[in-house]
């Protein structure tokens, strides 16, 4: 399992140096975006947070150096999709890491990708020491 989610797991320059977000939908032709509500996007942070807590929970388990970093390019995804006020956005449109700022699954605010922001944050803040996810 760990593999087909590490192959799901792409990088996403615009979030910052190592960050990685998880594909939405992968089909053999390759990767296709989110539509239930319309164009979505490419990658969320609801499922980059939830296997941000898998991946630390991993790390901590097993203390492999890959998972580590796994889990810190996750963490910097997640990261940046938290907007100044602490809300979170959901989506990006596309791999250059255009944020989905209006989709109905995306907006900002208290929402369960909010949630699972959080937890993912909180995780990565306990099992990594990390002081930008104690911040956020």
């Amino acid at each position: 399992m760990l593999r087909q989610l590490a192959r799901l797991t792409h990088p996403l320059p615009a979030a910052g140096p190592g960050a990685l977000a998880v594909t939405i939908y992968e089909t053999p032709a390759g990767a296709v975006p989110a539509r239930e509500s319309g164009f979505e996007g490419v990658a969320c942070i609801d499922d980059a947070a939830r296997l941000l807590a898998v991946a630390c929970d991993v790390w901590e388990r097993t203390e492999l150096e890959w998972v580590r970093r796994w889990a810190r390019g996750l963490l910097r995804f997640v990261l940046w999709m938290q907007e100044p006020d602490g809300s979170w956005l959901n989506f990006v449109h596309d791999w250059d890491g255009e944020k989905n700022r209006t989709g109905i699954t995306s907006r900002a605010g208290q929402n369960f990708w909010a949630a699972r922001a959080l937890v993912g944050v909180e995780r990565a803040a306990a099992v990594l020491n990390d002081e930008e996810a104690l911040e956020a």
